[in-house]
């Protein structure tokens, strides 16, 4: 398939929110190299453009000078598959791809170059989940199952797992990753998911750390959330990924094998947090669901466990005055956690700031405001850098790295939804941001999309240094895309890159 590359030279397009953005000059010759900041506002997009039907990127990582992308493909006859692919440039140098039945779920890259791939085989009706060694050149080196966790404590009051996510007829059935894959080293640390016995509704996650020598050989394991029944959410579209977003576990593993995991934390999960480990308290849960709807507003936590397993505390962010919430991902440093997402807030009137078209309108189909959330989180949940990201129509973000000069945020702009349900009636365009965290204004980088009936946006960013590459779907279904036929289901692909 032809790849339609667009190199993208924009002058000013760097915008600071709020007041105008800065002066950028040049570094005087023998300098330190340029900071972040210049590097991201004077630094031209690149941008890889595939047209219907091609990978998209779900997640992306490095590993030397190769990009490692997890895709996925929907083609016009709604086949939806995926693939490891590992390039230099624009040139594929090689791909992994699923077995009949299974699907990928999350890789890592270990410092030796090899990799660990989770996936599932869809098949299976229990014990459905394992996990693959790959060598650097993309050569499968081991395979084994995912035991049924053996070290789990009594005090965590152990379920049984089933290993096994929700059945193929379930409204869940898409890209929603059950195993969430984290280095250690050239060890592995795994966010389970997995429905509980035979029961298809009731749900528990855990976190499993597993020694590597030629075996994946498992070292402890600890209950992230006790059984729970599946996140109740509006998003049932796979616009963004929302109802992935409600659902999935979000880990980060630190350099001496501490471990954060992150997640929506639902009625049940919740009450599980605060019933069996008493770092909550139902009073609490009660508090952070009771002033909104529970499917539009979706309260995050955090639970913080050493590199030996010891399941420390838990924080929980539910920020007030919101009419809806959902956190996309997170990165940790320290005892901090960085966030991204999406909220729309509530007015001095309780109700939400609702916009018209076109611009300047007063009158017409109320539209809501969700602009982009970015925050950095203590561990008892209090919140300081908190920025509300409004472009002037819808603003979300899907992935944030934490970087020694801010927060590099990566999503979707300038989209609408009317206010009384979630069907979107304009198609986004790829947004990445860089918000300092010393008090200075928001940068930000769009690439203008046409026309609008469909999405482009963004999923995953991974940064080296000042480099930057970012990737998702091009040209992708909207709503209601799919209502009267199959193939408006298929989708294209985007790379962006700050090289």
């Amino acid at each position: 398939m032809r790849s339609l590359v667009v190199l993208l030279v924009v002058f000013g397009a760097c915008g600071a929110l709020p007041g105008p953005g800065p002066v950028v000059l040049p570094p005087d010759a023998g300098t330190a190299p340029p900071s972040l900041r210049d590097h991201f506002s004077s630094t031209p997009l690149t941008a890889v453009v595939k047209p219907r039907v091609s990978g998209a990127g779900l997640r992306v990582a490095r590993s030397g000078d190769r990009v490692l992308t997890l895709t996925v493909t929907r083609d016009e006859l709604g086949k939806v598959s995926k693939r490891l692919v590992a390039t230099t440039g624009d040139q594929e140098v090689w791909a992994f791809e699923e077995g009949l039945e299974e699907q990928f779920n999350d890789f890592a890259v270990h410092p030796s170059g090899e990799i660990t791939l989770g996936l599932e085989r869809r098949g299976a009706t229990s014990d459905a989940f394992d996990l693959l060694r790959l060598s650097a050149e993309g050569q499968l080196l081991h395979r084994q199952a995912l035991a049924r966790p053996s070290t789990i404590p009594a005090s965590d009051q152990p379920a049984p797992f089933l290993m096994k996510g929700v059945p193929n007829g379930s409204v869940v059935t898409g890209w929603l990753p059950w195993l969430e894959v984290e280095a250690n080293g050239e060890h592995v640390v795994v966010g389970l998911l997995s429905r509980v016995d035979r029961h298809e509704a009731v749900l528990v996650s855990g976190l499993i750390s597993l020694t590597w020598n030629g075996a994946f050989v498992e070292r402890w394991a600890r209950i992230v959330d006790g059984p729970h029944a599946m996140i109740s959410i509006a998003w049932q579209y796979d616009d963004f990924l929302w109802l992935d977003a409600a659902t999935r576990l979000l880990v980060t593993v630190a350099a001496d094998g501490s471990v954060v995991v992150g997640r929506t934390l639902g009625n049940g999960r919740c009450t599980s947090v605060a019933q069996t480990f008493h770092e909550l308290t139902v009073a609490q849960c009660r508090a952070a669901r009771s002033h909104n709807s529970p499917h539009r507003y979706q309260p995050f936590g955090f639970t913080f466990f050493s590199g030996e397993g010891a399941r420390l505390r838990t924080g929980l962010l539910a920020p007030q005055e919101l009419e809806e919430f959902v956190i996309f991902d997170m990165d940790v440093r320290g005892e901090e956690v960085a966030v991204a997402g999406t909220a729309v807030r509530l007015g001095a009137n309780g109700e939400p700031a609702f916009y018209f078209e076109p611009p300047g309108a007063t009158s017409s189909t109320p539209l809501s405001p969700y602009d982009g959330y970015l925050a950095v989180v203590k561990p008892d949940g209090t919140v300081h850098d908190e920025r509300f990201v409004d472009l002037g129509r819808g603003d979300y973000f899907s992935a944030i790295s934490w970087t020694d000069e801010g927060l590099v945020a990566v999503g979707g702009s300038d989209w609408n939804r009317w206010y009384g349900g979630m069907s979107l009636s304009r198609g986004s365009q790829p947004v990445l941001v860089l918000a300092p965290l010393d008090g200075s204004p928001l940068l930000q980088r769009t690439l203008p999309v046409e026309p609008r009936d469909r999405h482009t946006h963004l999923l995953d960013v991974v940064m080296r240094g000042n480099e930057l590459i970012a990737v998702g779907p091009a040209d992708a279904p909207m709503t209601h895309s799919g209502d009267a036929a199959v193939a408006p289901m298929a989708m294209g692909s985007l790379r962006l890159s700050l090289p």
